[in-house]
């Protein structure tokens, strides 16, 4: 199996099949992932919505996604929500 391939299972195992909707928001909300599955988003548009977007990212991107992936499937709930509550409630 390629490392391409090592992160993509990852992204998915982590993320899209795990159970738990706060790690997914998480991981989803990060300023980096946005900007990746943004880019992501406009090539699968580009390519006429063949595949996913996932198949659509570049090693590098899918090296980051991977490791945030990674960070994102074991973080504590409770740093996830801080994080909400402070975007919602600073000045």
């Amino acid at each position: 199996m390629s490392s391409a391939e090592i992160f993509r299972r990852k992204i998915i195992t982590y993320i899209e099949e795990n159970k738990d909707p706060l790690i997914k928001a998480a991981f989803y909300s990060d300023e980096e992932v946005m900007n990746i599955m943004r880019s992501l988003t406009e090539r699968w548009e580009r390519s006429g919505f063949q595949g996913v977007p996932l198949d659509h990212a570049t090693y590098e991107e899918l090296k980051i996604l991977a490791e945030k992936a990674e960070y994102y499937k074991d973080a504590p709930r409770e740093t996830f929500l801080r994080k909400i509550f402070r975007e919602e409630f600073s000045d």
